[in-house]
């Protein structure tokens, strides 16, 4: 949803569909196992790759800074700050770093992320993954038609330079409260399907989480039920007056910091951002290796295509020593003879992505 014009630096993502796009779009690999069995048509995946190819056409970095402010404001105004409201805006963070047309790098941080704080094994994160791809692809061809309208809406007035409207969000509030219950729905489902997944400690947390999302679902709940009867404001879309957003998240969105990083600078974010023992950090490496040489879509998708590969190869490595490498200390991870197989994977990944970038590429970067 958005702002008035005054305000659309600020809220012009904030439609509901555009909302999924941010949240849900790691979706496509099973949208694209659902074709095979012919449970949707090509209609919607040509809708869908249409609204991507727009998208992308866009100036998403300066969106992404937007998206982060948004997202900031959004948990200081709502008073979201206990642990499991800050974990969830940290990744939210992370998430919107990374285009929607790009779910599979989505996909893998987000699976990332789930398994490391719930301490899941290979195998165990593989099972979560499944299911969140699964239910995330059902959740966007049921709501394909909001989707695609608003989303085409919020282009359209954009490209227009029309204000927004509180009918406008309105509007959009009202189509979108079928869309918010089915959300809520599928979370919940896979929350009882993570529960049969994870350990004891894991359980106790998922708790937590379920917890602090329903808490949260029920804010925007009442918020666009007011919205929907015509009280929105801009200002529901600022920063508090007086207040500043909660804590930093523990790890910065990577790519919005990398765009104006020198080569040195960006180095040294390396080792503050990843760890070569820990494949779950590895992504973030990825992420700022293609703003720096400002890789182009084809290059991009070889370099997570790599990522992929490796990390694979040292959760099965993890898989089968999990035992061994939970017992040994992180402070001695980074020389551990255990840890070398991974280490050596993370050297690999950083050898076959350094091929990658052109002459050309790799003079601007250094300039």
């Amino acid at each position: 949803m958005l702002g008035s014009s005054r305000n659309s630096d600020r809220s012009d993502w904030r439609t509901p569909a555009v909302m999924l796009l941010t949240v849900a779009v790691q979706a496509v690999p099973a949208i694209a196992q659902q074709r095979e069995s012919n449970e949707i048509d090509t209609g919607f995946l040509e809708g869908f790759h249409k609204l991507g190819t727009l998208m992308s056409s866009s100036d998403w970095q300066g969106e992404q800074v937007r998206i982060e402010r948004t997202i900031d404001n959004f948990w200081a105004r709502s008073g979201w700050t206990d642990e499991p409201d800050l974990f969830a805006r940290d990744v939210a963070r992370e998430v919107a770093a990374i285009p929607p047309w790009r779910p599979m790098g989505r996909l893998d941080l987000l699976n990332a992320r789930i398994a490391e704080r719930y301490e899941l094994d290979a195998a165990q994160s593989a099972k979560v993954k499944a299911a969140v791809m699964r239910e995330a692809g059902r959740f966007l061809v049921s709501n394909a038609g909001v989707i695609f309208s608003q989303t085409q809406d919020l282009l359209e007035t954009r490209s227009r330079g029309l204000p927004i409207t509180a009918d406008r969000v309105a509007r959009w509030s009202t189509e979108s409260r079928p869309l918010m219950e089915d959300l809520s729905k599928r979370v919940e489902a896979l929350s009882v399907e993570f529960a049969a997944v994870v350990g004891p400690s894991g359980k106790k947390l998922l708790q937590q989480d379920i917890q602090s999302f329903r808490k949260r679902q029920k804010t925007v709940t009442e918020l666009t039920q007011r919205w929907a009867a015509g009280k929105w404001t801009p200002q529901d879309w600022d920063a508090p007056e007086g207040s500043t957003p909660a804590t930093p998240p523990k790890r910065p969105t990577l790519a919005s910091e990398a765009v104006n990083q020198s080569p040195q600078s960006a180095s040294q974010a390396v080792s503050r951002r990843w760890v070569a023992y820990d494949p779950s950090t590895w992504f973030a490496f990825v992420l700022v290796f293609e703003t720096r040489f400002a890789l182009d879509a084809g290059q991009k998708s070889a370099a997570e295509s790599i990522h992929g590969e490796l990390v694979s190869r040292a959760e099965a490595y993890q898989s089968v020593h999990s035992g061994k490498l939970k017992q040994i200390p992180k402070s001695q991870r980074t020389t551990h003879e255990a840890f070398a197989p991974i280490r050596n994977l993370f050297q690999e990944l950083q050898s076959r992505l350094d091929a990658i970038p052109t002459s050309s590429q790799r003079h601007q970067a250094d300039t």
